[in-house]
């Protein structure tokens, strides 16, 4: 029972670390098209 608990805490966790790896390329696709000049004035930091 433990195990299988501790299975789907797993893959809750690892599909929260898929959708923040995809908004950090989101934020990197954006700095790309609004070139470095917006992108400092949006101040994304990496």
């Amino acid at each position: 029972m433990i195990d299988i608990w501790k299975q789907h805490l797993g893959c809750s966790l690892q599909s929260m670390n898929m959708e923040f790896n995809q908004n950090i390329q989101n934020i990197n696709y954006i700095k790309i098209i609004l070139g470095k000049e917006n992108a400092q004035k949006w101040n994304f930091q990496n």
